[in-house]
């Protein structure tokens, strides 16, 4: 009996030729950046964001629906989509205009009082970089301890 492939992802032509196309886009939007993240600045896991979800095959690959971010503030802008939304308006007019041009954003007022509010909430855990340094540490402390009581 044959097993079926580790790797489900299709072989088609068509697919090969989305993913490069993906992955050049991803390029494409850091590199235009600076490979810094737009939210905070970081230069550590950059990738692309797509401002318009990529099921939408018109803006896929468009240069213009994506942003530079960190994984940090990546995964924050895909579960807080409207603290993002509101960032983008106040930090990137442009982009927010465009994206409401094409009828993805509604146009609303930016309270002050709201944006600090959700700066605050964004920002109140501890940095990414932070998290990822104390699990490592830990897991050296880990192997350490366990090499030192195995010695006899």
């Amino acid at each position: 009996m044959k097993r079926a492939p580790l790797n489900r992802r299709s072989k088609t032509p068509r697919a090969k030729l989305i993913r490069i196309l993906d992955r050049l886009w991803q390029e494409a939007v850091c590199l235009a950046s600076g490979r810094k993240c737009a939210r905070c600045g970081s230069s550590l896991g950059v990738s692309g964001h797509h401002l318009i979800k990529r099921s939408n095959l018109v803006f896929r690959h468009d240069l213009r629906n994506g942003v530079c971010l960190c994984l940090y503030c990546h995964q924050r802008a895909e579960v807080y989509q409207m603290e993002f939304e509101i960032w983008l308006q106040k930090y990137s007019p442009p982009v927010y205009a465009w994206l409401q041009s094409n009828g993805h954003y509604k146009p609303r007022p930016v309270l002050t009082h709201e944006l600090e509010e959700r700066r605050a909430s964004w920002a109140g855990g501890i940095s990414i970089h932070v998290a990822v340094w104390l699990f490592l540490f830990a897991a050296w402390l880990v192997c350490a301890i366990g090499h030192w009581l195995s010695v006899p």
